[in-house]
């Protein structure tokens, strides 16, 4: 009977024994780490790929901005003259750009136009002159100031809006060229750019006059330049406002 008794009771005690050493496993299954964001033991913690502070997959670098220096030096709405060849010659019908500091005063100016005669004023029916087509352009100043090598452009949009902010349609551009002081006339330009500044000039289609002349007398021009280098491209875009028809 005691043997009975005893053998119970210590079948017993095994039993708690077995039931707490289970107990202790299944507590020492569960994490007892912290991570890197003070998330405890056993908690749930969802970090999103790439950001928060439990690891996941490393967000690329953003690509690279082209760095570019841009204005609108001027703009000059009027027709839309036939194109020329502009391998090497000069772009005669876009005005030259302002000079940056005024000539000495003992320098002499420009000569002055030579009167028009004999067959220049017949041109039109009944002995009338008629001025020359004046091109629509736009001249723009552009440098880039990081680059260690050339940076390529492209004049991307020219749009004309009304003085209210609406839009009047896009100027088409061409014939980019590039102003030379040394003769002081615009040249054929291959659009590539460097840390110096650089004038240069586009033809652009007219404007609808149809349309535009009835939308006010000043207007905005807006131009948007993709620059390229280093196999990026970034968008940039100046403008100008108050302009009115030539």
């Amino acid at each position: 009977m005691g043997m009975s008794h005893l053998s119970s009771t210590t079948v017993g005690v095994i039993a708690g024994l077995a039931a707490a050493f289970a107990a202790c496993s299944r507590q020492a299954d569960r994490p007892t780490t912290t991570d890197r964001g003070g998330a405890t033991a056993g908690s749930a913690t969802t970090n999103p790929p790439g950001g928060g502070s439990g690891g996941g997959f490393a967000t690329p670098p953003p690509g690279e901005a082209v760095a570019l220096e841009l204005a609108v030096a001027s703009v000059s709405l009027a027709d839309d003259c036939p194109e020329r060849p502009m391998a090497t010659g000069p772009t005669a019908s876009m005005p030259a750009p302002a000079p940056s500091p005024s000539p000495p005063l003992d320098e002499p100016g420009p000569p002055a136009a030579p009167p028009i005669t004999g067959a220049a004023a017949k041109r039109a029916p009944g002995g009338r002159w008629t001025p020359p087509c004046q091109q629509t352009s736009v001249q723009l100043t552009v440098r880039a100031p990081d680059a260690t090598a050339p940076v390529t452009l492209r004049l991307a949009r020219v749009e004309l809006r009304a003085a209210d902010g609406s839009s009047l349609g896009w100027l088409i551009p061409r014939e980019p060229s590039q102003w030379d002081e040394a003769t002081r006339t615009y040249l054929a330009w291959d659009q590539r750019v460097g840390a110096d500044e650089l004038r240069a000039g586009y033809a652009l289609s007219a404007p609808d006059w149809t349309v535009v002349g009835s939308r006010g007398d000043l207007y905005t021009v807006e131009v948007t330049v993709e620059a390229s280098a280093g196999g990026h491209t970034s968008t940039h875009t100046a403008q100008i406002s108050g302009v009115s028809r030539v």
